[in-house]
C-alpha cells in the first residue's frame, strides 16, 4: 500500500509541476497581452508620427536652406529698390534682375515634384514675382490667400512659417491658362538682414498629397495619420474632402489640444477609435494617427484563444509524459529501497516511508566522506572565500581555522590593498604564468613579514589588486601605523627583487571588531585611490575628510592659457603651462579625488568643443580609433597625465599650424585673383576655384583672415578706387562706372551710396 502511496505521490507531483506553471505562464500572457497590447501598439504609432514630423521638419530645412542660399546672390540685392511694378517695366536693369531672380525661382519649383510653385515678394512693392507666372502686379494676381498671414507674421523676428492648407488655381504650366484646383499647404521664408539687405519674403507651395503620401507612405487598412493645426484646421488628410475643415468641437481634439504630455493616445468609443497623437515642436502641427480598434483587438483575441489551445495541448501531453516518467522512476527506486532495507549500520525505522529511508541512508553515508574531502581539497579555496565574505561583511562561523587555515585571535583589524604600477604594462610584459605567479609571491611575502607580530591574511582581489586583513593586539594599537609603514616597505623592496614594477599601497582605517573589516577595506580602496596624487610606490594611510567642506575647483585660467597657446601657435609653452597646472593640483589641499578626476574630465571635453568649434577633424589628430577618455582613465598617476596631455595638446597644435599655412596660401591666391579682376563683374566661384577652396570654405577663410565678407571686400576695392578716381581725374560718373565694371551708372551710383551715405558727385564735390 506504501509502495503504491509512492507511485501516485510522484504521479501526482509532476502533474502539478507541468500544468501549474503552464497555467500561470497561460494567466500572465493572457493579462499581459490584454494589458500592455494597446500600449505597445500605441508607442509604435507615435513613433510613425514622430518620423512623419520629421520628415516634415527635414522638408522645411532642406527649403530654408535652398531660400537662404538663393538670399545670399547678388541678384536678389539688385532687386532692394524695385518696389513698384511699372518702374520694373521701365527699367532694363529691374527687368534683367527680375530675369534672373525668375530663373531662379523656377529652378527652385522644379527642384522638386513635391513643389506646385514658388513665389518671391518684396515688402511694400505692388507685384510678386512667381516660377508659373512671371512676375504679376498684386491688383492682377488672384493667389493672395497667404499674404495675410504673412502680414501678422512680418512683424516678428525674420524665419518660416506654415499657413494651412489653401487651394490654388495655377499649376506649373507656364502657359498662363489657369489650370485644375490645387490644394497646397504654404511654407514661407522670410529674408534675414545676415544674408541679403531686400525685405522679403519666398512662398512654397507644396502640393498637399505629396505631404499625404509621404507620412503615409507606410500605411495600413488598420489606420492612417492626419495632420490638424492647433486651431483645429486639417492640413493633411487621406480624404480630400476633409481637407480644411475645422474639427475643433469634436471631442477627442479638445481633449488633445488640453493634454500637457506632447504625445500620447485615447480611445474614442462612439467611432471605435485608437487615435494616437504627436505635437509638433517644429511647428503648430498636431499629428494623429488614427486605427480601428476592433481590428487591432481582433489580432489580440485571436492570439489569447490559440494561446489557450496550445495551453490546453501541453496539459494533455504533460499528464502522459508524467504517467510514463512515474513508471519509469519508480523502477530502479523500489530495487533501491529494498538494498537499503538489506544495509546493516543505517538507521531506519520499520515505519519509515519510502522517501524517508532514502534521505536517511542517503546522509548516514556520504556526511563524514565529503566533509573530509571538502577540508582536504578545498582549503585554500575556502580561505579566499572566507575572506571575501569578511570583506563584504559576511562573517562565516562554520568556516573554522580547520578549513581555512585562518586563526584571527585578536581584537583590532585593519585592511590595506596593493596596487601593481603601471598595471597595462606588467599585463603586457609578462605572460599570464608569470603574472599569477608574481601576484602569488607579493601575497605570500606580504603575509610573511606581517605576521611577525602580528596576524595576517590574505587574498588576490579583480586581478589587479592584492587585499590583506590584518590582525593586532591592542598593545600594538599606539605605533600600529608606523610598524605598516615599515612593513610595506620591505615589501616594497622584495617585490622589486622579481619585477620592475613597483607597488602601491592604500591602508585603511582600524577597526575594534571583526565587524568593522568591511569599512576598512573600503576606506583602503579609498586610500589607494591617492596613488595618483602622491605617485608610483606611494603608500597611502585613509584620512577621515569627511568633515571637510570642498568646494569644487576648475583651473579656467590653464585652460584659457592652453587655448590661447594653441590659437597662436606656440607650442613650446605647453610643457611649462601643464606642468604648472598639475604641479598646482599636487601642492593643494583642498582638491580631493573626485574633483581631480573631473578637472581633467571636463578639460578633455572642453579641448573637444574648442576642436568643433574651430572646425578641426578630430579623426586626422588622433585617428579614427582614439578613445581619448579611455585613454585619460588609464592613467595611474598625476605624472603620467601630465606627459599623456602634453603629447595630446602638442598633436593639436602641429595640426592647428598645418590647418594655418594651408588657409594662407589659399587666402593670398584669393587675393591675387581679386585684385587683377576686380574692376570687372567677379564671380565668387571662379575665385575659389582659382584659390582651390569650395565657396563655403573661401568665405570662412575671408571671414578668419580678412574679418568680413568677400562680397563686401571687392566692394571696398571698387569703391575706394572710384573714390581715388573721382578725385584725381575728369571722368565722368558713367565712365567710372564702365571702368569699375558696373553694369550702368545708376548700380554704381546706389552701391556708392550704400557704402559712403553720399553719391559720387557729392563726394567729388565736398572732397574737392
Amino acid at each position: 500500500m506504501k509502495n503504491k502511496s509512492l507511485f501516485f505521490k510522484l504521479f501526482f507531483l509532476l502533474i502539478i509541476f507541468i500544468t501549474v506553471p503552464v497555467l500561470i505562464i497561460a494567466s500572465i500572457i493572457s493579462y499581459q497581452m490584454t494589458k500592455y497590447s494597446v500600449d505597445v501598439i500605441s508607442k509604435s504609432a507615435v513613433s510613425k508620427l514622430k518620423s512623419a514630423d520629421k520628415l516634415t521638419g527635414l522638408t522645411a530645412d532642406n527649403l530654408s536652406q535652398r531660400a537662404l542660399e538663393m538670399t545670399k546672390g547678388i541678384s536678389v540685392n539688385d532687386l532692394n529698390n524695385l518696389n513698384s511694378y511699372s518702374d520694373v517695366l521701365n527699367s532694363s536693369d529691374g527687368i534683367m534682375s527680375l530675369y534672373d531672380v525668375q530663373t531662379q525661382l523656377i529652378d527652385l519649383a522644379s527642384s522638386s515634384t513635391s513643389l506646385h510653385s514658388v513665389y518671391l515678394y518684396i515688402d511694400d512693392s505692388d507685384f510678386v514675382l512667381t516660377s508659373n507666372q512671371g512676375a504679376r502686379s498684386l491688383d492682377q494676381f488672384p493667389d493672395t490667400g497667404w499674404m495675410g498671414s504673412y502680414e501678422k507674421f512680418r512683424n516678428n523676428l525674420p524665419g518660416s512659417n506654415w499657413i494651412p492648407t489653401r487651394t490654388v488655381r495655377y499649376s506649373k504650366d507656364s502657359s498662363g491658362e489657369l489650370g485644375p484646383l490645387n490644394k497646397v499647404i504654404t511654407f514661407f521664408y522670410t529674408f534675414t538682414p545676415y544674408t541679403t539687405s531686400v525685405r522679403g519674403v519666398l512662398v512654397f507651395n507644396i502640393y498637399e498629397p505629396s505631404l499625404r503620401k509621404m507620412v503615409n507612405d507606410d500605411s495600413s487598412n488598420a489606420g492612417y495619420i492626419e495632420i490638424i493645426n492647433i486651431n483645429g484646421d486639417i492640413i493633411s488628410d487621406i480624404d480630400d474632402d476633409m481637407i480644411g475643415k475645422n474639427i475643433s468641437d469634436m471631442p477627442y481634439v479638445r481633449q488633445i489640444k488640453n493634454a500637457d504630455p506632447k504625445e500620447g493616445y485615447l480611445f474614442d468609443k462612439s467611432k471605435g477609435l485608437l487615435i494616437t497623437y504627436y505635437k509638433s515642436d517644429y511647428n503648430d502641427w498636431i499629428y494623429l494617427g488614427l486605427f480601428k480598434s476592433e481590428e487591432l483587438l481582433s489580432k489580440i483575441n485571436s492570439l489569447r484563444f490559440y494561446t489557450v489551445i496550445i495551453c490546453f495541448s501541453l496539459i494533455i501531453a504533460g499528464i502522459l509524459i508524467s504517467y510514463f516518467a512515474t513508471i519509469k522512476i519508480y523502477s530502479p527506486l523500489k530495487n533501491l529501497l529494498y538494498d537499503i532495507r538489506q544495509k546493516k549500520g543505517i538507521d531506519i525505522k520499520s515505519n519509515d516511508s519510502e522517501m524517508s529511508i532514502l534521505s536517511n541512508a542517503y546522509d548516514n553515508l556520504l556526511r563524514d566522506r565529503d566533509r573530509l574531502s571538502f577540508i582536504v581539497e578545498h582549503k585554500e579555496s575556502n580561505k579566499n572565500v572566507y575572506l571575501l565574505n569578511l570583506l563584504k561583511g559576511k562573517k562565516e562561523e562554520y568556516l573554522d581555522k580547520e578549513l581555512t587555515g585562518v586563526d584571527f585571535s585578536y581584537r583590532n583589524f585593519v585592511c590595506a590593498v596593493i596596487l601593481i604600477d603601471r598595471y597595462s604594462e606588467f599585463t603586457t610584459v609578462y605572460s599570464k604564468e608569470q603574472q599569477e605567479f608574481m601576484r602569488m609571491f607579493i601575497l605570500k611575502i606580504s603575509e610573511q613579514l606581517l605576521n611577525i607580530g602580528l596576524q595576517c591574511a590574505g587574498t588576490v582581489y579583480e586581478k589587479n589588486k592584492i587585499v590583506l586583513i590584518i590582525n593586532f593586539d591592542d598593545d600594538l594599537q599606539k605605533d600600529i601605523g608606523s610598524t605598516l609603514d615599515e612593513i610595506f616597505v620591505k615589501i616594497q623592496n622584495e617585490a622589486g627583487k622579481i619585477t620592475d614594477n613597483t607597488i602601491s599601497v592604500g591602508i585603511g582605517n582600524f577597526q575594534d571588531s571583526a565587524e568593522g573589516i568591511s569599512e576598512s577595506f573600503i576606506k583602503a580602496l579609498e586610500a589607494s585611490r591617492n596613488r595618483l596624487i602622491n605617485g608610483y610606490g606611494s603608500i597611502n594611510l585613509w584620512e577621515d575628510t569627511s568633515s571637510e567642506n570642498y568646494s569644487y575647483y576648475y583651473p579656467f585660467t590653464y585652460e584659457k592659457h592652453i587655448f590661447n597657446i594653441l590659437n597662436a601657435g606656440v607650442k613650446e609653452k605647453l610643457n611649462d603651462v601643464i606642468t604648472d597646472l598639475v604641479q598646482e593640483i599636487k601642492n593643494s589641499n583642498e582638491i580631493h579625488y573626485d574633483n581631480i578626476i573631473q578637472i581633467f574630465n571636463q578639460l578633455i571635453g572642453n579641448t573637444i568643443k574648442y576642436l568643433l568649434d574651430t572646425h578641426c577633424n578630430i579623426s586626422i589628430i588622433f585617428g579614427d580609433n582614439y578613445n581619448i577618455y579611455n585613454m585619460l582613465s588609464s592613467k595611474e598617476t598625476l605624472d603620467d597625465i601630465k606627459v599623456w596631455l602634453v603629447d595630446i595638446y602638442t598633436m593639436i597644435s602641429e595640426y592647428l599650424d598645418r590647418e594655418r599655412d594651408r588657409s594662407k596660401s589659399h587666402f593670398e591666391r584669393a587675393l591675387e585673383y581679386i585684385q587683377k579682376n576686380y574692376r570687372k563683374e567677379v564671380d565668387i566661384s571662379s575665385v575659389a576655384k582659382y584659390a582651390g577652396v569650395s565657396y563655403s570654405h573661401l568665405r570662412k577663410i575671408f571671414r578668419d583672415e580678412a574679418s568680413e565678407n568677400i562680397v563686401n571686400y571687392i566692394n571696398g576695392l571698387r569703391i575706394n578706387e572710384s573714390k581715388r578716381l573721382l578725385l584725381v581725374t575728369n571722368l565722368t560718373i558713367k565712365e567710372i562706372s564702365e571702368e569699375l565694371g558696373y553694369n550702368s551708372d545708376q548700380s554704381y551710383v546706389r552701391f556708392f551710396k550704400k557704402y559712403e551715405g553720399i553719391t559720387p558727385g557729392e563726394f567729388r564735390t565736398s572732397s574737392r
